[in-house]
């Protein structure tokens, strides 16, 4: 294991843009994997597997970052405030989302596409993150991409109270606990491959337990992380893990594997690439080059956008090649545009229910070293993690960027809040009383 590095600024991936407030290197991530998505998509099934490729970057990312909020407000302030924390969740996922379910009748109107008839049943799907279940079971409706939101928002729904059941099992151990959530991802990934040998194609596609190993496997790198695990690859590896994700979808869609679960069982170690990218994001300057970053930025808009615009059927007829590009560009537009004049100002509201900095806690657990035991490994975590709060708030402070600290990568907050109300309404404590 390499030597931990002596100060924060020794961090790379976890290293903050101080003009921005963001993560970069995860927002190149971010970038590359819902480009994957598009390209899926834009192709016509010439890519084919990108598209659950990108997908499961996006989920290992969401329960690496959910997970190291959660135990980092823990941590901090001796439990985690629920109303807070779905509060957050709401202000980033549902404004885009009730825009692009708004909008779809209209554009299915405009287009004069057929399955504007039978629009209804896709749209609440797709409103009451149940996509997964009507996809899973053969019945995908115009939003079916909506499927993976569905998955996460679900997990976002049950993850903090399986924490505090998991610290309470632990006794809140940070090894133990980190060993605990290691032992449900395994179990995942087993149910995994038990989907793909006997579900059918649609549920092991979309189901949500059959989707439950890319989350659980970044929630794992988290809690080891806080156990004082800094679990990072040599250059080497990330790159290997990049160009795995990048070329093994293209090669394995034109592999003729001779049934759907032979190639099921092919694409999944590639899925899984999305872990070891995250380990070692630190070591890909790709990641931080500005237009990765920038679509990372937009990634949310751009996967609401990107399908619905590219599956249109103009008087029933699909659309070609070049107007699929189209699509795939005018997606763009409507994803910046969801950015910048609806998604952003939300955040705004959204940085008043933050109660710890994602940017500065990932900063902090790259910055501490092995402990020899499982009590050093939890306060050297914890320790640091404050010492990194405090000069994070600091910086923010002489640079003037704490409001757009709030943005987050892909809207979770970097910024630390001040706020440190007396009493925390709905909350769940992982194995500490409430603060006082």
């Amino acid at each position: 294991m390499d030597a931990a590095p002596s100060t924060l600024r020794q961090a790379t991936v976890e290293r903050l843009d101080p003009t921005t407030g963001r993560l970069p290197a995860l927002d190149g991530l971010r970038g590359i994997a819902v480009l994957l998505v598009v390209v899926s998509h834009v192709s016509s099934y010439q890519a084919e597997e990108a598209g659950p490729t990108g997908v499961s970057i996006f989920f290992v990312l969401s329960g690496f970052l959910i997970t190291s909020l959660l135990l980092a407000e823990r941590d901090r302030r001796g439990g985690v405030d629920l109303r807070a924390f779905y509060t957050r969740r709401a202000l980033r996922l549902f404004p885009a989302l009730f825009l692009l379910v708004a909008a779809t009748p209209v554009v299915l109107w405009l287009a004069d596409d057929p399955r504007l008839s039978q629009v209804t049943d896709g749209l609440l799907t797709a409103l009451f993150y149940v996509q997964d279940f009507a996809s899973g079971t053969g019945h995908p409706g115009v939003l079916g991409h909506a499927w993976s939101l569905s998955v996460e928002e679900q997990f976002y729904l049950i993850w903090p109270l399986a924490l505090a059941a998991i610290a309470l099992a632990t006794r809140a151990n940070p090894r133990r606990f980190a060993s605990a959530v290691s032992l449900l991802a395994g179990l995942a990934l087993i149910w995994h491959l038990v989907d793909v040998l006997g579900a059918s194609l649609d549920w092991t596609s979309f189901g949500p337990d059959a989707n439950a190993v890319f989350l659980l496997v970044g929630c794992a790198l988290a809690a080891h992380r806080r156990a004082g695990r800094r679990l990072t690859l040599p250059g080497w590896a990330a790159s290997a893990a990049l160009a795995l994700v990048l070329v093994g979808p293209l090669v394995l869609t034109h592999v003729e594997a001779g049934h759907w679960r032979i190639q099921a069982l092919l694409i999944f170690p590639v899925c899984l690439a999305g872990l070891p990218l995250v380990m070692g994001a630190a070591r890909l300057p790709v990641l931080a080059l500005p237009v990765l970053r920038w679509f990372g930025t937009i990634s949310y808009g751009l996967y609401l956008w990107n399908w619905l615009l590219i599956s249109l059927q103009p008087s029933g007829q699909g659309l070609g090649s070049v107007q699929r590009l189209a699509a795939a560009i005018a997606s763009v537009g409507a994803a910046a545009a969801s950015w910048y004049l609806m998604e952003k100002p939300v955040l705004r509201l959204k940085h008043r229910f933050e109660r710890v900095s994602l940017g500065t806690v990932i900063a902090a657990q790259e910055a501490v070293p092995e402990a020899s035991d499982a009590g050093a490994a939890g306060s050297a975590a914890a320790g640091a993690a404050g010492d990194a709060g405090s000069a994070a708030a600091g910086a923010a402070g002489a640079a003037g960027v704490a409001g757009s600290a709030a943005a987050g990568a892909q809207g979770e907050p970097v910024g630390y809040s001040e706020q440190q109300p007396g009493a925390i309404a709905g909350a769940v404590f992982l194995g500490s009383p409430p603060p006082s």
